[in-house]
């Protein structure tokens, strides 16, 4: 999804770790009903991150 995001986005994540990156894909802001391309991918890569971030807490947690 990043990959063929804006270019603005994908410059603003360039060179993050990926766990620096998960976080700051996971804190885009986003709005109930993306109204343009750009926003509906920024809307899927924060879901993706956040997801993300939960599957991880929950692995940890099982551990």
């Amino acid at each position: 999804m990043l990959v063929s995001a804006d270019p603005e986005l994908r410059e603003e994540m360039a060179g993050l770790s990926n766990p620096r990156l998960i976080r700051r894909c996971a804190d885009l802001s986003t709005s109930d009903s993306p109204a343009s391309i750009a926003g509906a991918a920024a809307y899927t890569i924060a879901l993706l991150a956040r997801r993300i971030l939960e599957l991880t807490s929950e692995i940890n947690d099982l551990r």
